[in-house]
C-alpha cells in the first residue's frame, strides 16, 4: 500500500477525486446550511424539511442512479478513444435524461399525496406538503445537469462540474438566507424559501453545464448535430442495463433510511429533528467518499477500456485505502463531536441530547459505509451492476 506504484495511484486517483468530492461535499454542505437556517425557525419546522426531503430522496436518487451509467460507458470508450461512441452516448443519454426528468418529475407529484399517510404530526405534514410541491420543480434541471457532468467524469474531466456545484451553491445558500428571512428585499417564505432557492440553483446548474459544453473546444466534439436520426434503442439499451440496477441500489438503500426517517416521525417531531441533524451529517461523509468511489469507477473504466488490468487492480485497491482513512477519521469525529456538532443546527437541549446518542451509532458505521462504496464504485466501472443489487435487497431490507 505504501510502494511507488500505489503512491502512483494516490495521487492520480486524488487529482481525480478532488473535484469530485468537493461537488459531493458542496450538496451536502448546501443541504447542512439549510437544515441549520431552516432549523433556527424551530423543530416543527425542521421536522417538516425533514420529511418533505425524506420522501423527495427515493426518486431523486433513482435518477442519479441512472445517469452514473453514463460515467461507466463513456469512461470505457474514452479508454477506447472512440470519439464516435462517445458522441452516441451523449446524444442517446441527453434524451434518456430529458425524458428521465420529466417522469420522475411526474411520479414525485403523486407521490406526495402519501404525506397525510404517514403518520407524521398533523402540523408536521401542513408544513411539508408545499415545501415539497415546489421542491420537485428542482428535478427536471437537476436531470439535464447531471447528464453533463455524469458525461465529463467519464472522460475524467471532473473540475467543470466542481466548479459548476460550488457556484450554484454558494448562490443556494444565499437564496436560502433571502428567501427563508426576507432579507435584501426579498419577501419571507419561510422553509417554503429553501424550497425555491433549491430550485433557482439547479436551473443554474444545467444551464451553467450547457454554456460550457457548448463553448468548451475539448467538449463541443462530442455535441454533433441534434437528430433524431442519432436515436438508438441500443445505446439507450445499455444506459439502462447498468442505470437501472444502479438505481435500484440507491432506492434500496436510501429507501431502508426514509422508512427509518418515517418511522422516527412516528415518535414526535423532535425525534425527526434530531434524525435529520444526524442524518445530513452522516450524508456529508457518505457523499463525500462517494466522490473517491467515483473516481474508482472512472479509473477502473478508463483502464479497462485500455485493457490494463494490473494498473486497473491497483487503481481499486488504492481507492480503498483512501476511503478507509478518511471515514476512520470521520468516525472519530462523529464521537468527539456529538454534542458540539448537532448544537450548530438547534438550540432546544432535548434535540441535542436525542441526536448525540445517534452520532454514536453513525460514527460506529463510517468505516463499513466507506469500504461497501468504493466496492460498490469498482464494480461499475467494470459494468457489473446485477450482483450488488442482490447484495442490497438482502443487506438493506431482510436484515
Amino acid at each position: 500500500m505504501f510502494s511507488k506504484e500505489y503512491r502512483l495511484h494516490y495521487r492520480r486517483n486524488w487529482l481525480i477525486a478532488y473535484p469530485l468530492v468537493l461537488g459531493q461535499a458542496g450538496h451536502m454542505i448546501t443541504n447542512i446550511a439549510d437544515t441549520i437556517m431552516v432549523g433556527r425557525l424551530g423543530s416543527l419546522q425542521l421536522a417538516a424539511a425533514s420529511i418533505a426531503n425524506t420522501v423527495f430522496v427515493v426518486l431523486f436518487v433513482f435518477g442519479i442512479g441512472i445517469s452514473t451509467a453514463t460515467t461507466t460507458i463513456a469512461g470505457k470508450a474514452f479508454g477506447e478513444k472512440n470519439t464516435t461512441l462517445l458522441q452516441s452516448i451523449f446524444f442517446n443519454g441527453l434524451v434518456m435524461s430529458t425524458v428521465l426528468g420529466i417522469v420522475i418529475t411526474a411520479m414525485m407529484y403523486f407521490a406526495g399525496f402519501l404525506f397525510p399517510y404517514l403518520g407524521q404530526v398533523p402540523e408536521v405534514v401542513v408544513l411539508a406538503v408545499p415545501y415539497y410541491n415546489i421542491l420537485i420543480f428542482s428535478m427536471f434541471p437537476f436531470c439535464i445537469f447531471l447528464h453533463y457532468k455524469q458525461f465529463v467524469d467519464g472522460l475524467a474531466l471532473t473540475k467543470p462540474g466542481m466548479m459548476i456545484i460550488i457556484v450554484c451553491n454558494i448562490l443556494n445558500v444565499f437564496l436560502n438566507y433571502a428567501l427563508i428571512y426576507g432579507k435584501y428585499g426579498f419577501p419571507e417564505f419561510g422553509i417554503n424559501g429553501a424550497a425555491i432557492a433549491t430550485v433557482v440553483a439547479r436551473v443554474a446548474m444545467a444551464v451553467s453545464f450547457i454554456f460550457i459544453f457548448k463553448h468548451s473546444k475539448q467538449l463541443s466534439i462530442y455535441l454533433g448535430k441534434i437528430s433524431f436520426k442519432r436515436l438508438s434503442k441500443r445505446r439507450i439499451g445499455e444506459l439502462l442495463k447498468i442505470g437501472l440496477p444502479i438505481g435500484l441500489q440507491h432506492i434500496l438503500e436510501v429507501g431502508a433510511y426514509v422508512f427509518g426517517a418515517i418511522m422516527t416521525g412516528w415518535l414526535g417531531a423532535k425525534q425527526l429533528a434530531a434524525y435529520q441533524i444526524v442524518m445530513s451529517l452522516a450524508s456529508l461523509t457518505f457523499l463525500t467518499s462517494e466522490g473517491v468511489a467515483s473516481t474508482a469507477t472512472v479509473r477502473i473504466s478508463n483502464l479497462l477500456g485500455e485493457k490494463k488490468y494490473h494498473r486497473l487492480k491497483v487503481a481499486g485497491y488504492s481507492a480503498f485505502f483512501m476511503v478507509g482513512i478518511f471515514m476512520l477519521l470521520c468516525g472519530l469525529g462523529f464521537y468527539f463531536g456529538r454534542f458540539a456538532l448537532p448544537s450548530l443546527y438547534v438550540k432546544e437541549l432535548d434535540v441535542i441530547l436525542l441526536a448525540s446518542k445517534l452520532m454514536v451509532i453513525a460514527g460506529i458505521f463510517q468505516l463499513m459505509d466507506g469500504a461497501q462504496l468504493t466496492a460498490l464504485g469498482a464494480l461499475r466501472g467494470l459494468q457489473d451492476v446485477n450482483y450488488p443489487t442482490y447484495i442490497a435487497i438482502v443487506s438493506y431490507w431482510l436484515v
